[in-house]
């Protein structure tokens, strides 16, 4: 027996599209703060300032805003065909999710060793690894997620 398309809907889980719809909301989260950022940079001025002292931080900051700003938009695209169970945005979802895990992580490395340079306090080093691990795990629940079988399988 064939089943139509709005059969099969049916029968899928709302769990999908409500994560589709997180993704959404965290995308647009990201796109406007990170946008914000960046005009708020622009506006002060802030990369002229020799008084900083984490000018390796602040000397990429637009780029680092426009790389923000760019996985933000890639979310908002797999979010909203995630909601229209696309297989291609799962994987989208999937591979930008694990690039930013990959980016995270070296961001808090050269952060946690820019502190050791700096002479912070030591106890203080160990603070952006706490933060890769907080945003790890959620990005990392969602990457489970959505490549088990059982949801992979409502995908077309």
């Amino acid at each position: 027996m064939i089943t139509s398309r709005t059969d099969r809907s049916d029968e899928r889980p709302a769990s999908i599209r409500s994560l589709g719809l997180v993704v959404i909301l965290l995308s647009a989260a990201m796109i406007f703060s990170n946008t914000m950022g960046a005009l708020s940079y622009g506006m002060l001025d802030i990369g002229s300032s020799d008084a900083l002292s984490a000018d390796a931080i602040w000397s990429n900051y637009l780029e680092m805003c426009a790389s923000m700003v760019v996985t933000g938009m890639l979310y908002l695209v797999s979010g909203i065909f995630i909601r229209k169970y696309r297989l291609w945005a799962n994987r989208l979802a999937t591979i930008v999710t694990s690039l930013l895990i990959v980016g995270v992580w070296v961001l808090m490395a050269l952060m946690s060793w820019r502190m050791g340079q700096e002479g912070m306090v030591s106890g203080l080093q160990f603070f952006p690894y706490v933060v890769a691990i907080a945003v790890s795990i959620p990005l990392g629940l969602l990457v489970r997620f959505l490549n088990r079988k059982h949801i992979l399988a409502h995908f077309s």
